[in-house]
């Protein structure tokens, strides 16, 4: 290799026309983003940014540019700001935060992902999320409409089953109320047994009002109740039934679910009989 000639060097004209490339790549790119891109120092004070149309902002250039965030937002807001900021500055980032703003009249909801820039600043870039917050609290309104829907069709399918429940206590009110009415117009009315009749009158009045007030809360709507039933299978190595370890599997898992809806066995019960308990399920 030889002594580089002039023509393997750059020319300054076409250093510049480079550089002028690269940035109007950079420049593009920018343009082409939706987010808002803002520099800061690590103490929190607004050094530049970047937006498509600044009008989309929060609020304009001139009320956050050189100001520090907690002089912009409200303290909470700004206490998250600078939290992130100092575990961007640590770890590099990123480090995310979602909050939300009045805008326009209107409450929009945002997400900043934060990450260190140069030693002693850190770049935020902001994306509206407001569409997807909007989205999510449809879907949160129709999941909790179609388990009211649900909960309103179980309740149908066991009108025969809550009819008996209900006309069972009625019908026990009723009978003690007639034996009642003839011990009454009796000469010498017992009144030990007068108590016990009003007394098992108000016990099923009791029972008849439970069953209504547990249908009228099932089918309530509100927040759905989430019961997770998380069922452990052990298949012993040498079981080779395939109907028995079938059968027993189903009737563990009932067992299972029962238990978990009736709260049967506590943790104290099962701790106490741990060395002592047997598994109803056994053979192969």
């Amino acid at each position: 290799m030889g002594p580089a000639r002039s023509s393997d060097l750059s020319e300054p004209g076409e250093t510049a026309d480079a550089l002028r490339e690269t940035e109007a790549r950079y420049v593009a790119i920018l343009n082409a983003l939706t987010d808002w891109m803002f520099l800061l120092t690590r103490d929190g004070v607004f050094v530049d940014f970047h937006a498509r149309d600044p009008g989309d902002l929060a609020a304009p250039p001139e009320r956050f540019l050189g100001r520090n965030v907690r002089d912009v937002f409200p303290p909470g807001l700004a206490g998250g700001f600078l939290a992130c900021f100092a575990e961007a500055m640590e770890t590099g980032g990123p480090c995310s935060l979602e909050y939300s703003l009045p805008v326009r009249d209107e409450l929009r909801h945002y997400e900043a992902r934060i990450v260190r820039c140069d030693d002693d600043k850190v770049m935020s870039i902001v994306r509206d999320i407001t569409e997807r917050k909007l989205a999510e609290t449809q879907v949160h309104e129709l999941r909790h409409e179609l388990a009211h829907v649900g909960r309103v069709s179980v309740a149908g399918a066991l009108a025969g089953s809550l009819a008996h429940e209900i006309n069972q206590p009625l019908a026990a009110v009723m009978a003690n109320a007639q034996v009642a009415l003839r011990t009454i117009a009796g000469p010498q009315p017992d009144l030990a047994e007068l108590r016990e009749m009003l007394a098992d009158i108000v016990s099923d009045n009791r029972r008849a009002s439970d069953v209504v007030r547990r249908l009228r809360a099932f089918i309530k709507k509100g927040d759905a109740e989430n019961l997770v039933c998380v069922c452990g299978v052990f298949i012993h190595w040498q079981a080779a039934d395939d109907k028995k370890i079938y059968d027993y599997n189903y009737q563990a898992t009932k067992m299972a679910v029962k238990n978990a809806m009736t709260g049967k066995p506590t943790v104290d019960e099962m701790l106490a009989g741990k060395d002592a308990a047997a598994h109803p399920f056994r053979g192969f």
